[in-house]
C-alpha cells in the first residue's frame, strides 16, 4: 500500500498553512517527497503538523520555480537522494533527463519541455497507479500521455494542471484526454485554477476531485 499526502498547496485543511506552491509525501516501502512547496518555513510546520517530519530516501523537483524549490533547504537535510530535472546551480543532484525508476515504487517521466524543463512521477500502488506533477508546463494532457506509455495505465492525477487563463477549447481536449485514458480520480490543485476545476466537474461528474494540503490517499 502507498499513501499520498499533499503537504503544500494554496488550499489547506483547518490546523495547516495554505501556500502559493505544492509540495507533495509519498510513503510506501520508501519515502518520496516531490517538491518542496515556496519556502522551507510552510514545509516544516506542515509535516510536523502531520507528523511525518524526518528522512525521505528520495527528493525529487519537477522544475526550477520558486513555489515548488521554495523549501529545499529545510528538505535537503533529510534526503538521501535528489533527482533534478535539469542542471540547476544552487541544487546539486543526479540530473533525471531520461525517465528514471524511483527503486520499486515508481518512475519519473523524463524531462519534458523546452523553455521550462519538467518531470512528473508516476507512483505504483497495490491496485492503482499515480502520476504526479509539478506545475505541468509542457501541457497536463501531454504528461498524462508519456505517464500513460511508460505505466500501461494511469487511475490518478495529482498535481497543478497550470490552466489559470486556458481556452475553453483547450479545457475541452484536456477533458477528452482524460476520459479516453481512463482516468479516474483527477485532483487538479495549486496552479489548475477554479474555472478549470469547475469543468472538470461538469464533463467528467466524480472522478474531478478537490485537493489541498492535508489531503491523503491510499492505493
Amino acid at each position: 500500500m502507498v499513501k499520498l499526502t499533499v503537504i503544500v498547496d494554496n488550499q489547506a485543511k483547518s490546523g495547516l498553512r495554505s501556500a502559493w506552491g505544492l509540495s507533495i509525501l509519498i510513503e510506501g516501502n520508501k519515502r518520496i517527497m516531490f517538491d518542496t512547496g515556496p519556502d522551507s518555513g510552510v514545509l516544516e510546520y506542515n509535516l510536523k503538523k502531520l507528523n511525518m517530519e524526518g528522512e525521505v530516501d528520495y527528493l525529487i523537483i519537477s522544475h526550477n520555480h520558486w513555489d515548488h524549490v521554495g523549501g529545499i533547504k529545510y528538505a535537503k537535510v533529510y534526503a538521501k537522494s535528489l533527482c533534478v530535472p535539469e542542471k540547476i546551480s544552487h541544487l546539486n543532484g543526479n540530473i533525471c533527463n531520461y525517465s528514471t525508476k524511483i527503486d520499486n515504487m515508481g518512475l519519473t517521466t523524463g524531462v519534458m519541455g523546452s523553455s521550462i524543463k519538467e518531470q512528473g512521477l508516476v507512483v505504483f500502488g497495490d491496485n492503482k497507479t499515480a502520476l504526479i506533477v509539478g506545475c505541468s508546463h509542457p501541457g497536463i494532457e501531454n504528461m498524462v500521455k508519456r505517464a500513460y506509455e511508460l505505466a500501461g495505465h494511469i487511475d490518478i492525477v495529482v498535481g497543478g494542471f497550470h490552466l489559470l487563463n486556458a481556452p475553453m477549447r483547450r479545457l475541452e481536449n484536456i477533458a477528452s484526454v482524460f476520459k479516453n485514458l481512463d482516468v479516474q480520480e483527477l485532483y487538479g490543485i495549486h496552479c489548475t485554477g477554479s474555472i478549470a476545476q469547475d469543468y472538470f466537474k461538469i464533463k467528467l461528474g466524480e472522478r474531478a476531485k478537490d485537493g489541498y494540503a492535508g489531503l491523503s490517499l491510499e492505493f
